[in-house]
């Protein structure tokens, strides 16, 4: 067994389990941490591979170091988030790790490297193979809602709202220029410098301390097509999770809602 081979194996899976994984729970993971976690869960499974850690050791090492990797890679952020996340991750391994299994069960080998190369061929091939079936599998697992009213804490400037929204798949507004998704708010939820802000009267953007975060967002409907004011927040919150998202300010006549979600921050 070579273990630079093996390090740079485990490296790669780490890599593609930490990078799915933070699909899953909707955080972007910067280059450098992605690096170091990976880095880091490859070295430990060699080290282990490499002494025969007995079943116990390589268990509780396994559950210290995939912690640790999420740590790294997501910051910690609270218990129940650093506990999401590290079952999110576990989730994501198995997926990935049984869709492996699976594709080498079709073939010839039965592991994604061997101990000795001069009887075996390294399967490590499958993972871009892999990676592609558990992305499509986790692109639908995430479209399937269970609950479609969350808690919607959004902070913009001093103004403060918490309030009850409504996750609606129709919702597909994009900023044209990052590309995130836009929250419907009622604009009577913000003070009256904020909330007065419109398509024809941009002036009280300086007032309401939001001058630059204001963007413009095209809507189409039935009734044709139309600007919303949208807001970049200070930070906004869908059921205690943070996310990256805008906040269109909307008269919403006619609305039995207050907030309106899309579906894709979630």
């Amino acid at each position: 067994m070579y273990a630079d081979v093996l390090f740079l194996i485990d490296f790669s899976m780490d890599t593609v389990t930490l990078w799915l994984a933070s699909k899953v729970i909707h955080s972007k993971i910067k280059v450098k941490r992605c690096v170091l976690a990976a880095g880091l869960g490859a070295l430990i499974s060699t080290v282990l591979t490499a002494f025969s850690a007995e079943g116990a050791v390589n268990l509780i090492l396994g559950i210290v170091t995939s912690g640790a990797m999420c740590a790294v890679a997501f910051g910690y952020g609270g218990l129940f988030r650093f506990i999401k996340h590290c079952a999110v991750l576990w989730t994501v391994g198995m997926i990935l790790g049984g869709i492996m299994t699976f594709l080498l069960s079709l073939g010839t080998y039965s592991r994604v490297y061997t101990a000795d190369i001069s009887v075996g061929k390294s399967s490590i091939y499958l993972l871009p193979l892999a990676s592609v079936i558990c992305s499509v599998f986790l692109h639908f697992l995430r479209r399937v809602r269970y609950k479609r009213v969350v808690r919607v804490h959004i902070e913009i400037g001093s103004d403060t709202v918490d309030t009850g929204g409504v996750v609606d798949s129709g919702n597909f507004l994009r900023d044209p220029i990052s590309g995130d998704g836009v929250v419907i708010v009622k604009r009577d939820f913000f003070s009256d410098g904020l909330g007065s802000i419109d398509v024809f009267d941009l002036s009280e953007a300086n007032g309401a301390g939001v001058n630059g975060k204001i963007r413009l967002i095209p809507v189409s409907g039935v009734g044709g097509s139309s600007l919303l004011v949208a807001v970049r927040p200070n930070k906004i919150k869908i059921d205690g999770r943070e996310v990256r998202c805008l906040v269109a300010l909307s008269d919403m006549e006619g609305a039995t809602v207050d907030c309106i979600v899309p579906e894709s921050i979630m």
